[in-house]
């Protein structure tokens, strides 16, 4: 059976030019996922996962004063650790550019994509512009064909590692 990325996306296997090659990144990329699953839930529990009410727990305040709760964080530490893992596998398995937490504006009238810089993005969170950022996209991960197309993916990856332990797929 073909792997779902190759199915989902055939611009793949003509970057990666093989099934194997195609299973292999798929592969990697879920096993990022459980790493960050495995890593983060050890740091904090031993060898269990955390139950509902450790989860629901409120932990925190955020800036705005709405209640951050544990299973809140704990996503943030295992998505974190997820990309990091996500990264090194697409330096060595992805022979085209990738783009990790890119954040995108789009213009639907003109039909125009631009990036955001990074600076510009943490300009804007620490000037508490944030309402600039509406309307903006960050996917996780997004490949590309090559230098020349850096705003048109060849596929788009979410990760949800705390609902099913995968990155999810979807088109930029």
């Amino acid at each position: 059976m073909a792997s779902q990325l190759a199915e989902w996306v055939p611009m793949l296997l003509m970057v990666l030019e093989s099934d194997n090659a195609v299973g292999e990144l798929e592969e990697q990329l879920a096993e990022c996922a459980r790493l960050a699953e495995r890593q983060v839930n050890a740091r904090y529990f031993g060898n269990r996962a955390p139950t509902r009410e450790e989860c629901g727990e409120e932990v925190e305040v955020d800036g705005c004063g709405r209640p951050i709760t544990r299973a809140m964080l704990l996503g943030q530490q295992k998505h974190a650790v997820a990309l990091q893992c996500a990264q090194e596998v697409l330096e060595q398995l992805w022979p085209a550019p990738f783009s990790i937490e890119q954040r995108y504006r789009y213009y639907p009238n003109a039909k125009v994509l631009e990036t955001v810089s990074r600076e510009e993005e943490a300009r804007l969170i620490a000037q508490d512009c944030t309402g600039e950022l509406w309307r903006t996209i960050k996917p996780d991960i997004v490949l590309h064909a090559d230098r020349s197309s850096l705003r048109k993916s060849v596929l788009t990856l979410e990760a949800q590692i705390s609902l099913n332990g995968r990155f999810q797929r979807g088109l930029l």
